[in-house]
């Protein structure tokens, strides 16, 4: 599916749904039907930004809530950016074929990172052979309750300047309480730099102490079939300018060694997008783009296309960066052979803060 970028500010959404050819069975009238999150792109319109929210969650009803906000760069009184979308998707109808919906909350400090263990109970998940835990999407809030420490001269809905954010759940094992995974979520900032031509002083004060806010909301899917799961990993160095060319990282940078049978379907599982000053690795960063996509396939043999997106290219950029991001997938090939697999891309645009748009729209 080719790429659409929204020259004008047009609020709405573009909604494209688009078969698997010649992977699709005729008779699927007995089966059940699941919606599997495909990864998402938020890109701010004109310039980079200190990350205070950003929000991409496909809900239970089908529907995907987007969100962003900036720094007072893109609040403040006069402000004029605004941030597009792109949502993917897959419907996936097979028989034997069963979902739950879950989230689970994170409170990070300054160690970046943490872990929590989930329990399912199995009976949610009756008559399935295979389970895998699958991302439904994510989100990161800056403005939420600090400890006593924080200075009271930052603001932390302004945000920061970042050095990357990340999300993943682990593989589920079947212990005596039911079906046990980890949910991860990380979120890294950095003091702006010496030569930001914005005084930062009071926000790298508070970088050292801040709390953020996270989400992490996934799928169980349990299925009759097999399933494969592989990771990749890329680096780039993006040169500084105005409006610098940086292109996401695709699948000839992202090298996953995985092959699935037809019919079947690919998940997100966890993906890290890592973001550093190139002289000076200690520095945070403004963004004006994040997103991970899993890339709709024509053909039923090519089963892995995924890219990756981190950057600061605008009309402003304070430094050259080099973007790193890790991204794993799971490939569910399907016993059905009657499956049916159709994906569908939601994009638009909103004003700064958030928007929840029908995927049917």
């Amino acid at each position: 599916m080719s790429r659409k970028r929204i020259p004008f500010r047009v609020i709405g959404s573009l909604f494209v749904l688009v078969g698997t050819p010649g992977c699709a069975a005729e008779d699927v009238a007995t089966a059940d039907t699941v919606l599997v999150w495909s990864g998402w792109n938020h890109t701010w319109a004109m310039l980079s930004h200190r990350v205070t929210n950003v929000t991409a969650i496909m809900n239970e009803d089908g529907s995907f809530t987007s969100g962003l906000i900036g720094g007072d760069w893109s609040t403040g009184a006069g402000a004029t950016d605004y941030p597009t979308y792109r949502f993917r998707w897959q419907e996936v109808t097979a028989k034997e074929l069963v979902a739950v919906h879950g989230e689970t909350v994170f409170t990070i400090g300054p160690e970046g990172e943490q872990v929590i263990d989930e329990t399912l109970d199995s009976t949610l998940l009756q008559g399935a052979d295979q389970y895998a835990v699958l991302l439904r999407g994510w989100s990161l809030d800056t403005d939420v309750e600090q400890t006593a420490d924080y200075p009271d001269e930052y603001d932390p809905g302004l945000g920061y300047t970042s050095k990357g954010m990340g999300v993943g759940v682990s593989a589920p094992t079947f212990g005596g309480d039911g079906l046990t995974f980890s949910v991860r979520a990380s979120a890294h900032w950095g003091p702006a730099g010496d030569e930001d031509p914005l005084d930062r002083e009071a926000m790298n004060a508070a970088i050292p102490v801040a709390q953020v806010g996270m989400t992490v909301a996934w799928t169980v899917i349990g299925f009759a079939g097999d399933l494969a799961i592989d990771g990749a990993n890329a680096s780039i160095d993006y040169d500084q300018g105005t409006y610098s060319d940086q292109p996401p990282l695709g699948a000839g940078d992202l090298d996953f060694d995985l092959s699935g049978t037809m019919p079947g379907f690919l998940g997100l599982t966890s993906f890290d997008l890592d973001v550093d000053v190139q002289d000076d690795p200690d520095q945070g960063e403004y963004l004006r783009s994040v997103g991970v996509e899993l890339l709709p396939v024509d053909v039923c043999d090519s089963p892995v296309e995924v890219e990756a997106e981190a950057t600061n290219s605008s009309l402003i950029e304070t430094a050259a960066i080099s973007f790193s991001p890790s991204v794993e997938v799971a490939w569910i090939s399907l016993a059905d052979a009657g499956a049916d697999v159709v994906t569908g891309v939601v994009e638009g645009e909103h004003d700064v803060g958030f928007l929840t748009v029908d995927g049917s729209e």
